[in-house]
């Protein structure tokens, strides 16, 4: 046996299933509303089990992050501490829009953010870019300015809270840099001079070294949709993405 300190997962999503079709699971489950907290709550239980004491959670629904963080922390049910982002900032039709606020530009963006501080967010996330698991969204597109993001970072830092960034391109991340965000998700094809960029400034990257390999090995397993894989192919010529 082995004693050890209690791991940290800085990029989890306790609403979604680990199986090859998250999102539409999520879909699913989203329509039964006990059976995402059961999911969740199950999800926080294995991540404890496996010595994982702190999670970070970077989206899902409040209604569902929210209360399991609260149980958690009040001892009614057993789980790692959970700092909870819950509702992600995207675009109307964006990356995870369907479990999102959603803003256009920096004014709609501020009010997103404090509308999710208000509700007891721990922690902002903004998707700077889009993503693999929604469909329609092309991973290698910005979705918001440098303002907009400086916009969603001064508000959570009145409010004593931090901010991170799905970004899967270099201009992305630069702009997250850029606009005093502290952390970036995934990061995607980073080129040398934005890493530096990113070093420079004390920004830290969360590579989820593991989803995309994961893809790669079973993209021929029917059950991955197809449009993650029709993504997967047509950015591995230009670097990762997340």
């Amino acid at each position: 046996r082995a004693l050890m300190p209690g791991l940290i997962d800085t990029h989890v999503h306790l609403c979604w299933s680990g199986e090859a079709a998250p999102v539409e699971t999520f879909f699913r489950e989203r329509e039964e509303p006990s059976r995402l907290a059961s999911r969740a709550a199950e999800n926080a239980l294995t991540a404890l089990e496996c010595g994982i004491t702190t999670v970070r959670d970077l989206g899902g629904l409040n209604e569902v992050t929210f209360p399991l963080r609260d149980a958690i922390e009040g001892g009614f049910i057993r789980g790692p501490r959970v700092v909870a982002a819950g509702a992600v900032i995207t675009t109307p039709s964006g990356h995870c829009h369907f479990m999102g606020r959603h803003a256009s530009n920096a004014t709609e963006a501020r009010a997103a953010a404090i509308a999710q501080i208000d509700a007891g967010a721990d922690v902002l996330k903004v998707m700077a870019t889009g993503g693999m698991h929604t469909p329609g969204v092309d991973p290698r597109a910005v979705q918001f300015d440098t303002l907009a993001l400086a916009t969603v970072a001064e508000v959570a830092h009145a409010a004593e809270r931090r901010v991170t960034a799905h970004a899967t391109m270099s201009a992305a991340v630069a702009s997250a840099v850029e606009a005093g965000i502290e952390s970036v998700q995934h990061g995607g094809a980073l080129d040398v001079a934005t890493a530096r960029m990113m070093a420079s400034a004390g920004t830290t990257l969360t590579p989820t070294l593991g989803t995309r390999p994961a893809i790669e090995r079973h993209a021929s397993d029917p059950r991955i949709p197809s449009y993650i894989v029709d993504k997967i192919r047509a950015t591995q010529k230009e670097g990762r993405s997340g």
